[in-house]
């Protein structure tokens, strides 16, 4: 790779992903902020919203910054001055600001100082509004994980969701009326956008995402809806192809993505065929070559080689 010491902020290293990446050892990986109690947190997030004071709560990567050449740090509401603060550090290597997650439940790109970074993302509407750079979501493999999924062959259910409310309560449940109406299984884990929301109480707690494969194992399907406005391909998505699961969404631009095929995907509201049919068709697996287009290793080197 050109950029042999590459520097990547999450927001946990020890939740999966972060997990995950760093097994791959070919970056290192660092939380974006040190773990916190509530006052901690709290002290954290008006720091923040000051735009000032917030580097104390960086975790040790502050002080290591010089001896990487490519630093990636993934775009949100906590992370907005992150590249300008290493800028004026003097860091003088490139320096990517990473969205995964589309820009309507993010933090605007007019708010990033462009001549710190690099802005860059997942989502070609949002590339196109806002003049970002393109490149493909991706997906951490674990092999092992990948195989017990594969030949899992004791469903549970039908169709799986698993996510966050933020704002779609109300549609999921008329989803899975309807999909129960046509006498298909479902199990829908939604969590609550924020632990203190009132909706809070009625919904399921946060799940490690190892739980969330434990569920997956035991369903013949995805569910994927998007957040508002997202075009890119999401986790959901990634699942599905690495996994051999069926994906139903109503992410209508996949069917202009070179994944999309109709016996794995049915798209909600553009598909008119009858949606237990489509769970009866086989499965068609996509190519190792194909898969690897996806995978984390690609997409760090794609970046790493510019």
């Amino acid at each position: 790779m050109k950029y042999k010491n590459i520097l990547m902020l999450w927001p946990s290293k020890s939740e999966y992903w972060g997990r995950e990446i760093a097994k791959k050892n070919l970056i290192h990986i660092d939380a974006t902020y040190i773990r916190q109690g509530l006052v901690g947190n709290i002290l954290r997030k008006t720091a923040i919203r000051c735009g000032t004071g917030f580097s104390l709560f960086f975790e040790k990567w502050k002080d290591q910054i010089y001896t990487y050449d490519l630093i990636i740090v993934q775009a949100n509401k906590i992370t907005k001055d992150i590249p300008k603060w290493i800028r004026n550090r003097g860091y003088k290597g490139r320096l990517v600001y990473w969205y995964w997650d589309p820009v309507s439940g993010c933090v605007s790109p007019d708010r990033i100082d462009r001549r710190c970074c690099e802005l860059w993302s997942f989502d070609k509407v949002d590339c196109e509004k806002y003049n970002m750079k393109f490149r493909e979501t991706f997906f951490v493999t674990n092999e092992i994980e990948i195989k017990k999924q594969r030949n899992s062959t004791e469903y549970k259910h039908d169709i799986l969701f698993v996510g966050r409310d933020k704002g779609r309560a109300d549609k999921l449940d008329r989803i899975q009326k309807e999909l129960e109406y046509n006498k298909l299984t479902t199990y829908f884990y939604v969590v609550a956008t924020k632990p203190y929301y009132i909706s809070a109480g009625r919904m399921k707690k946060q799940l490690d995402y190892q739980e969330v494969l434990t569920m997956l194992q035991g369903s013949r399907s995805i569910l994927e809806i998007n957040q508002k406005d997202q075009s890119g391909l999401s986790m959901r998505t990634m699942e599905s192809i690495f996994f051999s699961k069926k994906l139903i969404t109503d992410n209508a631009a996949i069917m202009q993505s070179e994944i999309y095929r109709p016996e794995n995907i049915y798209v909600l509201g553009q598909d008119k065929r009858n949606i237990r049919d489509f769970m009866n068709v086989k499965y068609i697996e996509y190519s190792q070559d194909f898969l690897n287009r996806y995978l984390f290793e690609t997409w760090i080197t794609s970046f790493a080689e510019e």
